[in-house]
């Protein structure tokens, strides 16, 4: 071939159109993202379409999980990370892999029932730990799994309004400018099942929209408000203003810092308002809306199997005996219903969990960040009177908490993966 004609060919080609390509590592940077949206997805399947049944006789919500989470395992095989995680984001995962492990445990001993999606917990801690995404991937997966919350909400309420699928009316909306604007109105549950954890739901939005920018932050906060009014859940009131007050508090009192005020007394205020404020709830409401008797209850179970505590079936016989009522199948608060359920080993667990997120969530604020200090903040506020989580699941408040880990982990040095 003459050197005029290949000339001519190398001009040809550049002036070609290209054809669009997502580069792999692009995609595999992201592998996070498929596994935060598997309980969404499978709470719209399983509320759309609870009879479905599809492979092996499961229902569609089961098989989209492991579906998206077969997806993130693909895309993580391809990922090469390029920074690894601190110790303490290491320890925190670690401990949350124990308490799944005990929680699998004493479902296997004490033969209660669990279905298999208990079984992507364990291995996505693994996948994770292993291989850090980067920090955008991180904040990718966040607005991912936000708007996928806007998005089976706004499904549910189009279903309950066509009449496809009608919400249940079982409590009333108890807020007075609420009630005597619009009349009598059923406090919204959407496709969560319980107003009260459609509540946390609602201040997940609210807290975490803040810290994003331009539209999105005005739709996830506004959506996230909404909700929470609506929910009418004292959980979702108390999730949303305690990080609220406390990022101010913590404002002002970086300004007394400055001007030679002990930090001593800066966490004395702190704790002082916290303390302060939980008094003042229960002068208001005594038993708590029930949860005294509850927490009493579970406390009970766990002194009789202080070890590795009464699981589900000693639960379910405490309201056999009349002890709990029906709908009291949880703790309704983060660590006494892990005493109950899985005794002291899955409070250290537990405890241990939480302690290395604040210490990690600690590292993170000193450098001036605040996202991980509100999602923690709103975290520990609903799990004060709702446990939220079922250690076993990939649930819709897991997600969080892992969100909160990682983005924490962005202010401290990160080691480069050694090739």
């Amino acid at each position: 071939m003459r050197s005029g004609e290949r000339s001519q060919q190398g001009v040809a080609s550049r002036n070609a159109p290209k054809k669009f390509s997502i580069p792999m590592r692009h995609l595999a940077d992201a592998w996070i993202v498929p596994a935060v949206l598997a309980p969404v997805a499978a709470l719209g399947a399983s509320y759309s379409a609870p009879q479905l049944l599809i492979v092996a006789s499961q229902p569609v919500a089961v098989a989209l999980t492991f579906v998206l989470f077969g997806l993130s395992v693909l895309l993580w095989i391809f990922f090469e990370p390029r920074e690894t995680w601190p110790p303490l984001f290491q320890v925190f995962i670690f401990s949350l892999l124990a308490l799944w492990v005990m929680g699998m445990l004493s479902s296997v001993v004490r033969r209660d029932p669990f279905d298999i999606t208990s079984l992507v917990v364990g291995p996505l801690l693994m996948l994770l730990v292993l291989k850090r995404p980067p920090s955008r991937s991180v904040w990718m997966s966040g607005d991912a799994y936000a708007v996928s919350l806007l998005a089976v909400s706004l499904l549910a309420q189009i279903q309950d309004v066509l009449g496809v699928r009608e919400m249940r009316e079982q409590f009333w909306i108890r807020l007075p400018f609420v009630a005597d604007f619009f009349g009598p109105i059923p406090r919204w549950e959407g496709p969560f099942s319980n107003p009260n954890i459609a509540g946390p739901v609602g201040a997940f939005l609210v807290v975490y929209g803040i810290w994003r920018s331009g539209v999105l932050r005005f739709v996830l906060v506004g959506s996230g408000a909404l909700v929470v009014v609506m929910a009418d859940s004292r959980t979702g009131f108390i999730a949303v203003l305690a990080p609220l007050i406390f990022l101010l508090v913590v404002r002002s009192l970086r300004g007394l810092r400055t001007s030679g005020v002990p930090r001593w007394v800066t966490y004395g205020v702190l704790t002082a308002i916290a303390v302060a404020s939980f008094l003042l709830v229960l002068r208001l409401d005594p038993s708590l809306n029930g949860r005294i008797e509850i927490w009493n209850q579970f406390l009970g179970l766990w002194q009789e199997n202080w070890l590795f505590g009464a699981g589900q079936s000693g639960i379910q016989e405490v309201i056999k005996s009349g002890d709990l009522p029906s709908w009291a199948n949880h703790g309704h608060n983060l660590v006494i219903d892990v005493l109950g359920r899985f005794g002291l080993l899955g409070a250290v667990a537990l405890l241990s969990a939480l302690t290395f997120l604040t210490l990690l969530v600690w590292l993170d604020a000193k450098s001036g960040r605040g996202a991980a200090l509100s999602i923690l903040v709103m975290f520990v506020a609903a799990g004060v009177t709702e446990d939220l989580i079922d250690w076993r699941y990939l649930g819709i408040h897991y997600v969080p908490l892992l969100l909160c880990s990682m983005l924490a982990a962005q202010s401290v040095i990160p080691q480069k993966v050694q090739k």
